[in-house]
């Protein structure tokens, strides 16, 4: 009987990515009126991926204000110095040719050279692996000082396939994968709020 081992470089490791997500503490007497959601990139950011981005935190912001019972709205930059979430996007790495190509003959090896040969030579097992090159865009979070309990930096990476995309379609990608993460962070925030409310002994009410 022949085992199969399969690897995918990179899968795990996008897996936990996506699943990931901060958990939040804000100071004891913090009041949230509305959200405000102020983003800054840096240089290394390319303009395809900022506008993709943007689009999917205004998307990301319009599913959170519809839900019900939540607490405070979210809403674009009005001020980042007072009820503030503050992003910094620090850098983001496309996919390019010269790694698509590399990606490529690594998984010709990978998927058939390599348990071709296995096989032939007789192995018990054989092994199965492909590359998967990432679109990678590193960011961090913090709020304004009359939301933070000290000076918490909460990092966060957004990962997704890039590969046999073109610049253009990694982007969009990009942009449309990270609605679902940023969502999950302002609900993220909406629970942390809604734990110091209660623990506070305040009454909640939802807007």
């Amino acid at each position: 009987m022949k085992y199969c081992i399969l690897i995918s470089f990179a899968a795990v490791i996008l897996f936990f990515s996506s699943c990931a997500s901060n958990q939040y503490m804000l100071r004891n007497d913090a009041e949230i009126e509305s959200l405000s959601v102020c983003v800054e990139y840096g240089p290394l950011v390319p303009e395809l991926i900022t506008q993709a981005l943007e689009t999917a935190l205004d998307y990301a912001i319009i599913d959170f204000n519809s839900k019900p019972n939540r607490l405070f709205k979210a809403n674009g930059c009005q001020d980042p110095d007072y009820n503030a979430l503050n992003i910094f996007v620090e850098a983001t790495t496309m996919v390019e040719q010269g790694q698509q190509i590399l990606a490529t003959v690594g998984n010709v090896v990978g998927l058939f050279i390599l348990p071709y040969a296995m096989v032939a030579g007789g192995a018990e097992f054989f092994i199965f692996f492909w590359v998967n090159p990432q679109v990678r865009s590193y960011m961090h979070l913090s709020f304004s000082e009359d939301l933070r309990r000290y000076k918490e930096i909460y990092p966060l990476a957004h990962l997704t396939s890039g590969y046999l995309r073109s610049i253009e379609q990694q982007s969009k990608i990009h942009g449309r994968k990270f609605k679902p993460v940023f969502l999950q962070e302002l609900n993220n925030i909406h629970n942390a709020y809604r734990k110091n409310l209660s623990r506070n002994g305040k009454r909640i009410a939802s807007q």
